[in-house]
């Protein structure tokens, strides 16, 4: 689902007869841009795609998701020339998560970018703008794409046959429906429940929490473990802002939160320092025993 604000700012920048040379799509690092990609593909080359399965896009659109190197940027522009577009056909190149890329190969890039080949258009995409060289950015027009609101995120889980009551859930760990469906699981809500159980559990001993955490500590079990930080971490906020579902759904457990005696910010702090840093090159198991250190520390 796109935003509707997200539909109009593209509409206003995608005129068949003002067309730029080179778009910048930019998102946050949780969202989805393929479904913004698909639009302006249906917008501006009147058709009525639903994917960006390479074998099934259009003639003129080539589309590049994984391999960003020199070569394959070379490549790219050199078949942007190809005889096998028609004369006056508009070409539309595609690069996807273009921030991977190394500097050398954005270097070729803006080489085309700068001396265009006619009717050709770059559009790139990228969840990390600031990693995009400035003189890229300074030639390209930049659509900065936001968010679903909570409202409307939870609405499309609902539609996709979530209750009503994980669907709240999912919509405030999650910014966005299709990065949701890598992480989650058919039981992923019984699971958060069993993580509600034991984190009560743990106002009387905190190893309770502990113990279940270390479950699924180990690499395999990434997933469901990232499912659990991401509820732990919106639930400690349940201390400071009031939503009725909580009321509705947790009321039990709710009341008994406010009177734990955890240090709820430094709980907050582990957490979101963990997930912010989880992708990156440090140890994964090194990591996680942090943070559960932390977590035990943050107990009074």
């Amino acid at each position: 689902m796109i935003s509707k604000n997200s539909i109009n700012l593209i509409d206003n920048t995608f005129q068949i007869d003002k067309l730029a040379h080179c778009y910048i799509i930019s998102g946050s690092g949780k969202i989805n841009l393929n479904e913004i990609l698909i639009y302006i593909i249906n917008k501006i080359n009147y058709e009525k795609i639903d994917s960006l399965n390479i074998e099934t896009l259009p003639g003129n659109i080539l589309f590049f998701e994984k391999e960003l190197s020199k070569e394959k940027i070379v490549s790219v522009l050199e078949n942007s020339t190809l005889s096998s577009f028609s004369e006056n056909q508009l070409k539309i190149i595609i690069l996807k998560d273009v921030d991977l890329a190394s500097n050398s190969t954005l270097n070729s890039l803006l080489k085309s970018i700068e001396e265009p080949s006619s009717n050709t258009i770059f559009i790139l995409t990228t969840n990390y703008i600031n990693k995009i060289l400035p003189t890229i950015k300074s030639r390209s027009i930049i659509l900065k794409i936001e968010k679903l609101n909570k409202i409307d995120l939870q609405k499309e889980f609902i539609e996709k046959g979530y209750s009503k009551e994980s669907s709240w859930f999912f919509s405030n760990i999650f910014d966005d429906y299709f990065y949701s469906q890598d992480i989650l699981e058919e039981n992923s809500f019984d699971l958060i429940n069993e993580l509600i159980n034991n984190f009560e559990k743990s106002f009387k001993n905190k190893n309770f929490l502990y113990a279940f955490l270390a479950k699924y500590s180990k690499k395999d079990s990434f997933k469901k473990l990232k499912i659990l930080l991401l509820s732990l971490r919106f639930i400690i906020t349940w201390k400071f802002n009031f939503f009725n579902e909580t009321t509705f759904y947790f009321k039990g457990f709710k009341s008994k939160l406010l009177k734990a005696n955890i240090d709820y910010f430094s709980f907050f702090k582990a957490l979101d320092k963990y997930l912010s840093i989880e992708n990156n090159n440090f140890n994964y198991f090194l990591q996680v025993e942090n943070l559960f250190i932390e977590l035990m520390e943050s107990y009074g």
